[in-house]
């Protein structure tokens, strides 16, 4: 995916990146935008249905681009 790069070029200024996946068929997608944003040293934080079904998964399989899953509702974790 070319676009993750320029995805997150534009929104470079951040330290956080929250990406949500929904369905398995974004995980990939989504994996390649938190890898562009962890490049620029962005902390990336994973969450969504998908997500929360195999979160230990995830951390084992990509501890390398992701910094924390959100099992479930992110709106009070994402304050906090």
């Amino acid at each position: 995916m070319e676009h993750a790069s320029s995805l997150v070029d534009r929104f470079g200024s951040f330290r956080f990146f929250r990406i949500f996946i929904f369905k398995n068929l974004h995980f990939p997608s989504s994996l390649e935008i938190a890898k562009a944003a962890k490049d620029i040293g962005s902390k990336v934080v994973i969450g969504g249905v998908y997500a929360s079904a195999i979160p230990k998964r995830i951390i084992y399989l990509r501890r390398d681009i992701v910094d924390h899953v959100v099992i479930g509702y992110g709106e009070i974790p994402m304050e906090q």
